[in-house]
């Protein structure tokens, strides 16, 4: 459960930083699950989908909270549902999932963007939440994430 203070941080910022949230053995568990998703002879159910590069490598792997078992209990998991109960006053439902995979060297970059600059043509409403769960080490010389303060507010 998040404190008043991570809820006021969450609310102002438009995100909470919150390392170690998830157990050692689960994201073993979830890169186990990716590496076996992204192989060339991978039997993934329907549902998951796989985006390659041009060149070849994996570039993402979406809705695998379907059918892939590690993914599907990392959503629905303590840490991720409460704070997002905690946020709404209410469960939610799950929209989408997406597993990015960025090669070294390999294929092209993500230029910054918000998400929902794009879903909400789909209709999606506002109230939504993501949680972002680094499966390897994200630092600023292997391309790391940008988040931007305040930028929640700007639709």
């Amino acid at each position: 459960m998040w404190s008043e203070k991570q809820l006021a941080t969450y609310r102002e910022q438009g995100f909470l930083v919150q390392r170690g949230l998830i157990p050692p053995d689960q994201i073993e568990r979830l890169r186990s699950a990716a590496d076996a998703m992204m192989s060339e002879q991978a039997d993934n159910p329907p549902e998951v989908h796989v985006v390659r590069e041009k060149s070849g490598p994996v570039r993402s792997v979406f809705c695998m909270h379907r059918n892939v078992q590690p993914f599907r209990e990392l959503c629905r998991s303590e840490p991720i549902a409460r704070p997002v109960k905690q946020i709404f006053g209410s469960d939610a439902y799950i929209f989408h999932s997406k597993l990015n995979y960025k090669e070294s060297f390999e294929g092209t970059v993500w230029l910054w963007h918000q998400d929902y600059g794009y879903w909400r043509y789909d209709g999606v409403d506002d109230r939504l939440a993501s949680a972002l769960v680094m499966l390897g080490p994200n630092t600023r010389n292997n391309g790391s994430i940008a988040l931007v303060q305040g930028s929640h507010r700007w639709g």
